[in-house]
């Protein structure tokens, strides 16, 4: 089976039609994969999938501006996701940058600082969000981070100096718990507003403090993600979540193979007929080449047999490629 057996949308479901319109299954008959190559191009992040958004707010003069970012359908490791909201902060004009440099429009990203970034905290199996106060006029940019930088949204300090937040929102309504596929799933994070209060300067130690800036004091606020543990971080204990879980990357962390024509008695549902592991990267391909597994047939006469593609939750895979080959072995009993 390869492209020209595809049926539906979502390039996850292949039909072959048995030559002469039948074909008779015996009892005891059973089915194998032989071969199977499946292109990596599921995206993790999609308007389809309703997890391509989220949204950030930067204290504004008395209040705050808040923008929603869209992202394009792709596939996105943190560092990507990072990339995409450092750009619409750059748009917005929210970044602190150093005047040494030349040329405004094509300041060096050495010399630019931006309020909030996604990093990985690959020590604790997780991601992580930090925050960079906003001060109320020039001269707590100058206390926070050295002379020559500036805010380059200067004519809109905020009244009173404040971190920045950021929203991960719910998957289709539902909490965090009750989806695979959420941007908080993928990176790590429960659906919520990070941080849910916003602090005054104070270092290393998470209590409120003053507003005024200094070097000391006006270190970044890390917020880290969801983990499976306990772990301690700048003297604090932080508590693995309820329900505890990692950053996915993606949502395909393996592939479910269906068959129409399966009774597979210890399963549900009854028509799996083999899982894959995905051990290649996207953009390659998935190549298994099973080495002993076979499963029961329904006993009859058939039409057609159709191969259905799903993730390791049961969702139906959205594939990009249809380039596929499938190679699958009938075997009949001798009698």
């Amino acid at each position: 089976m390869n492209s020209s057996n595809l049926v539906g949308v979502n390039n996850n479901q292949f039909k072959y039609d048995f030559i002469n319109g039948s074909f008779n299954i015996p009892e005891e008959a059973t089915l194998n994969i032989s071969q199977i190559t499946i292109p990596y191009s599921f995206y993790n992040i999609s308007s389809a999938l309703g997890n391509n958004t989220f949204s950030y707010s930067i204290p504004t003069g008395a209040s705050n501006t808040t923008i929603t970012v869209t992202l394009n359908d792709g596939f996105y490791g943190i560092s990507d996701l990072n990339n995409a909201l450092n750009k619409s902060l750059r748009e917005n004009n929210f970044y602190f940058y150093n005047l040494s440099t030349v040329g405004f429009s094509n300041i060096s990203s050495s010399y630019i600082i931006y309020p909030i970034q996604f990093l990985t905290n690959a020590s604790n199996y997780t991601n992580t969000i930090t925050f960079q106060y906003i001060p109320n006029g020039t001269a707590g940019v100058t206390s926070q981070f050295g002379n020559n930088w500036i805010w380059a949204n200067a004519s809109n300090f905020p009244t009173n100096a404040s971190l920045p937040t950021i929203t991960i929102p719910q998957q289709n309504s539902n909490n965090i718990s009750k989806s695979t596929y959420g941007l908080g799933n993928i990176i790590g994070f429960t659906n919520a507003t990070y941080p849910s209060t916003s602090p005054l300067y104070y270092g290393l130690t998470p209590t409120f403090s003053t507003n005024i800036a200094s070097i000391s004091n006006s270190i970044p606020l890390t917020i880290n993600g969801n983990t499976f543990k306990t772990y301690n971080y700048n003297g604090l204990t932080i508590q693995a979540a309820n329900p505890p879980f990692s950053p996915l990357g993606t949502f395909v962390n393996g592939i479910i193979v269906r068959c129409n024509l399966v009774e597979n008695n210890i399963t549900i549902p009854s028509d799996i007929l083999d899982s894959i592991a995905i051990t290649s990267t996207f953009g390659s391909n998935i190549n298994y080449l099973p080495t002993n597994h076979t499963a029961n047939l329904k006993q009859g006469k058939v039409s057609s047999l159709i191969i259905s593609l799903f993730d390791q939750n049961l969702n139906p895979l959205i594939a990009n490629d249809p380039n596929v080959l499938i190679s699958l072995s009938i075997n009949i009993p001798k009698k």
